[in-house]
């Protein structure tokens, strides 16, 4: 059936979005897209040159075949949900809306698909689904979950025209999703050591989970997977890796599981295996890749629950993948920030600058930027000693509650003596509703909710085993003239919540 009112206005309250039609039935509510130190090991062996086959990035693909993203769809004069509906929702849908996963309900069938027509529309209109950021062209990053403008334009079509269903035999197979672990069996499966209650409503959660490994020797990591124990309200998580104990100390002090913190774990952490979130793919690093686990370190993970309306206990699970022994190129992590951040009370527009230059000739495989509830706008490029610009990430509508690492299709290859640059644009005036400060204060670095951060993560590798000592070394240097600065600024001051 045709909808009944084609105006909407989208309204959010508390973290959830309600899609209003003018006469003031709400046929849709759920969420909203509003979306380090790592030791060189001692006995690893000195590895050959990096060939250029072993920076292939390898995904996985669902069952279903996908479209070549830079072909467009044939026009159709009038289109059916078997021929020209079902294979866009499979595609791209799908992977979240169906039993078990995060998105609160399924877009398995026809009937799904009708039933949820209106909202439909609306969110795949205004861009809001599926849930992606970066701008930049169709292939730049291998995770891109967008619609292409083709894609979106047969959906309003066939939401139109009165749902037509087609013919039976044009309906593409049903994607058919891995059950269980999507990479296989892990190495090693990690779990939270007790469940964590997470209530009916009231604000996200941001809580800390330390795991030991009990690694009994040093592990090149490929791989992980998370696995939400509750879906429906893990809206994304980071794992990073603790060989100081810092972490089992902060947990100590909480008597929840884990602890309670919305920015860093709260420590200099000894690496970052990235993040997760609602319809990500677990990935495989480059043949012959692998970021450094030290043995008997901890893993925190980092949780973000967002409340769906009912109490539920989480248990979530992480599966490790580790690399092949013959493996020797080792991944870092590096990051552009600057802690001398000032944002006036009232500026609306907030610009925010830091860069970080390489020293060796560096491969970059994904970017993964990070600001708080003022952050409007972020960008990093790299500046090649040519004075070519090439863009990184470009994310033009941030989004705290959409954060996602960006995949590079290609690895990036940037010569010695590049300049990569960040810029940040935070809105602290009374007219960013997610400002948790009424009235606006002068907010700076820090890692609680009314503090501000700007930065950019980057996995990275080199060719040659010398440049990666080099770059290594480079990162931890500067990250602890970071950690120095940042530690001079706040002084004295207790890092609790305010």
């Amino acid at each position: 059936m045709k909808p009944a009112a084609r105006w909407w206005i989208v309204v959010a309250v508390c973290g959830i979005s309600f899609a209003v039609v003018f006469t003031g039935r709400i046929p849709f509510t759920g969420r909203i897209p509003f979306t380090g130190r790592i030791a060189v090991f001692s006995n690893a062996p000195v590895p050959p040159t990096l060939s250029v086959s072993h920076v292939t990035p390898q995904s996985r693909q669902l069952s279903a075949e996908p479209r070549d993203p830079a072909s467009p769809l044939a026009p159709l004069s009038q289109p059916t949900f078997t021929r020209d509906v079902a294979p866009i929702i499979f595609r791209k849908c799908s992977v979240c809306h169906r039993p078990g996963e995060a998105a609160p309900f399924s877009l398995l069938t026809y009937e799904d698909a009708c039933r949820h027509a209106a909202q439909i529309d609306v969110m795949v209109r205004r861009r809001l689904m599926p849930p992606w950021k970066a701008a930049g062209d169709f292939g730049l990053y291998s995770n891109d979950r967008r619609l292409r403008d083709d894609e979106i334009e047969i959906l309003r079509q066939w939401i139109a025209a009165d749902l037509a269903r087609g013919r039976d035999e044009d309906l593409p197979p049903a994607p058919e999703f891995t059950q269980g672990w999507q990479l296989g069996e892990p190495d090693l499966e990690l779990t939270l050591n007790e469940p964590f209650d997470v209530p009916a409503d009231g604000p996200d959660i941001y809580q800390h989970f330390v795991i030991p490994t009990g690694l009994t020797e040093n592990r090149l990591v490929s791989a992980f997977e998370f696995r939400p124990g509750a879906p429906e309200v893990v809206h994304h998580s980071i794992l990073y890796f603790d060989t100081s104990g810092r972490g089992r100390e902060l947990d100590s002090q909480d008597p929840r599981p884990g602890y309670s913190r919305l920015g860093s774990p709260g420590f200099e952490v000894g690496g970052s295996l990235g993040g997760w979130s609602p319809g990500g793919s677990p990935r495989r690093l480059p043949s012959g890749l692998g970021r450094p686990l030290e043995k008997s370190s901890d893993l925190v993970v980092q949780i973000h629950y967002h409340p769906s309306g009912r109490p539920v206990s989480d248990q979530s699970r992480i599966g490790l993948y580790f690399a092949p022994p013959e493996s020797t190129h080792l991944v870092t992590e590096i990051m552009v920030a600057n802690v001398e951040l000032s944002i006036p009370a009232g500026a609306n527009r907030h610009r925010h600058h830091a860069e970080l230059q390489l020293p060796v000739d560096t491969i970059l495989f994904d970017a993964t930027p990070h600001m708080h509830q003022l952050g409007r706008e972020i960008r990093a490029v790299a500046i090649l000693p040519d004075g070519t610009e090439r863009s990184l990430i470009h994310i033009p509508d941030w989004d705290f509650y959409w954060q996602d690492s960006y995949c590079f299709a290609e690895p990036v290859e940037l010569p010695r003596g590049t300049r990569i640059e960040l810029d940040c644009w935070f809105d602290n005036s009374d007219s960013n509703l997610l400002n948790p400060n009424s009235p606006p204060r002068t907010v700076t670095w820090g890692d609680f909710s009314n503090d501000e951060m700007g930065i950019c993560y980057f996995q990275a590798t080199t060719r040659e085993w010398n440049d990666y000592v080099t770059l290594h070394t480079a990162a931890k240097q500067y990250f602890a003239e970071l950690w120095e600065k940042y530690q001079q600024r706040v002084g004295t001051r207790q890092l609790t919540p305010e």
